[in-house]
């Protein structure tokens, strides 16, 4: 599976880059999700600001177990671009992260779990909020210190609506003997009930977790 449904290419980068101070570590992704025509805000800006500064601190795992398996457990966060609404200008979506990695079999599953969401309009503000039923479904497959995967499922905010999420996932595996795991997210967020575009809308995020 590839990142194909992201409107950023996002990739891991592998090597050091060079400064006139010597090699410095260089970020594990070059390009976290930005939002598109929304932002993080709120709760959702906080563990993006977590993720962050991962991203810029945390190196790479080159140790890996050969056997047994972890759990890591953080949070998540994402934001969703709603197509041409009035009072709507974009939505956000955060909870709770945790993900399971077998490393003998080098399967990844796990679940975005505990959700909430805010509504913000075009000033910031935010103008709703709501706590989902349901969780997001992860899987993947963990090649060296690299899960390749996707993550999907239906959600529901408990005044008779649904929504569902279709998004690759790419995640990296992070610390002295894969700590830590850091991950983007991108793909389609749909309203089940319908709407412009057929209430589908551009979804991207962030998560992060630790074992």
């Amino acid at each position: 599976m590839t990142l194909s449904k992201f409107s950023v290419l996002l990739l891991p980068l592998a090597a050091a880059a060079c400064s006139s101070t010597g090699i410095v570590d260089a970020p594990i992704y070059s390009e976290l999700p930005d939002g598109g025509e929304g932002e993080f805000r709120g709760e959702a800006a906080t563990i993006y600001t977590e993720v962050a500064t991962r991203n810029n601190n945390d190196d790479a795992a080159t140790a890996l177990p050969i056997s047994g398996a972890a759990t890591y457990s953080g949070d998540f966060a994402a934001v969703i671009d709603v197509p041409n609404t009035s009072t709507v200008a974009y939505s956000t979506l955060f909870g709770d992260s945790d993900m399971q990695v077998n490393f003998g079999t080098r399967a990844m599953t796990g679940t975005f779990n505990d959700i909430s969401g805010r509504n913000y309009n075009g000033a910031g503000s935010s103008t709703a909020f709501y706590d989902f039923n349901g969780v997001l479904v992860t899987s993947g497959t963990l090649t060296g210190n690299g899960i390749d995967g996707d993550v999907g499922g239906t959600i529901y905010d408990g005044f008779g609506g649904s929504y569902t999420v279709d998004a690759d996932l790419d995640a990296t595996l992070t610390g002295p003997g894969a700590t830590g795991m850091l991950g983007i997210f991108g793909g389609t967020f749909r309203n089940n009930s319908g709407g412009t575009n057929g209430g589908t809308a551009p979804i991207e995020g962030v998560f992060y977790g630790d074992r």
